[in-house]
């Protein structure tokens, strides 16, 4: 999904995908000019050696100062690994399309804007930033909707890779743990615009910054 979205939205990027789930990472820290990671069905906290190898990763190129962005569980995974803390949301799930308010600009948020639409998916989300961290934008749902830490990090926790269709799915396959009110209104939320190549302008931008 995140292939076919940059394709769309930037079709000049060139992706390289590892699978750090199976130990796979770049053979050097240069290999790529910055670095995205993903959304996933674990929780950061997870007793999972992979998720422990995946924060020395990410500890390893905030050190050396290499671009990354991460979205959703690759958010909270930052976070973590950089000393804040992520648990599950008292609120509930976030699911369906939710706007998130910008608080703080940057340069590359070009264009600019006030206030942006992604899909969500999520029980867990940051509830401590880490020291260097920086709420860029919230909603009533989420505080931390997109934070920066240092000059080289970005973390996001909605889905710019997500489809509408796909989101759906993944609501009403959890429809018994997320609930059916919850689910309900999520369901209305769909017929919202996404913007998401707002968001692929930022992220890009961000990476050349």
């Amino acid at each position: 999904m995140f292939t076919a979205m940059m394709r769309v939205h930037a079709p000049d990027v060139e992706l390289e995908i590892y699978d750090v789930q199976k130990g796979d990472y770049p053979p050097d820290l240069d290999t790529c000019d910055g670095y995205v990671c993903n959304g996933s069905a674990a929780s950061v906290y997870d007793d999972e050696s992979w998720i422990r190898h995946l924060e020395a990763f990410v500890r390893r190129l905030y050190r050396e100062k290499k671009k990354l962005v991460g979205i959703c569980f690759g958010q909270q995974v930052m976070a973590r690994a950089l000393g804040g803390q992520v648990a599950k949301s008292d609120q509930g799930w976030g699911v369906g399309v939710k706007a998130a308010h910008v608080v703080r600009r940057r340069p590359w948020m070009n264009p600019a804007a006030e206030s942006f639409r992604l899909l969500l998916s999520h029980q867990d989300q940051i509830v401590k930033l880490p020291p260097d961290g920086e709420v860029l934008a919230e909603n009533a749902h989420c505080t931390v909707s997109m934070f920066q830490a240092g000059d080289s990090f970005l973390g996001m926790q909605g889905h710019p890779d997500f489809t509408k269709e796909y989101a759906k799915a993944l609501m009403h396959m959890r429809k018994d743990s997320i609930g059916k009110e919850c689910l309900e209104k999520a369901d209305e939320t769909l017929a919202q615009k996404l913007d998401v190549g707002l968001i692929v302008s930022w992220i890009v931008h961000f990476i050349k910054s």
